[in-house]
């Protein structure tokens, strides 16, 4: 954790690893704006290349700085319109039942809790976050 800390938390940036042993790349890509999203997610399309996982969360950043409730509605259906849902019910379902049938998560033997960034966001509280947006390191990270 030491050798990327620096890297990790600089703040709005862009941000990449591979871990060559593990076959994973991860990329935080620095999108605060919908129209960021929109774009990015146009930009998989044109290069025919999408991510096996993407989060998205927009929404903070469009409320400290255009602070208009209509047009993020309207740029929220203009990403709407560049997204198409590759992770349907159904297919989350396999996912979720081979994850668990895995072994790895903790619940069913192994050592690896599953993050529930729901009920971390919404209940952490007060305490967790100074700005409601970057979190306490210790929130998101747990050895045991």
């Amino acid at each position: 954790m030491d050798s990327i800390r620096a890297a990790l938390f600089k703040r709005h940036s862009n941000y990449s690893i591979s871990v060559n042993e593990i076959g994973m790349k991860l990329d935080f890509v620095w999108a605060p704006y919908v129209s960021n999203l929109t774009h990015l997610t146009i930009d998989f399309k044109a290069r025919k290349s999408y991510p096996r996982l993407l989060v998205m969360g927009a929404g903070l950043w469009h409320m400290l700085h255009v602070n208009k409730a209509s047009d993020y509605e309207s740029v929220l259906r203009t990403l709407k319109g560049s997204v198409t849902q590759q992770m349907r019910d159904a297919v989350w379902h396999d996912y979720d039942a081979a994850l668990t049938g895995s072994g790895l998560l903790r619940q069913t033997g192994g050592s690896i809790d599953l993050l529930d960034i729901p009920s971390l966001t919404w209940n952490c509280g007060a305490h967790c976050t100074y700005d409601g947006m970057h979190y306490d390191i210790v929130n998101f990270v747990r050895f045991d």
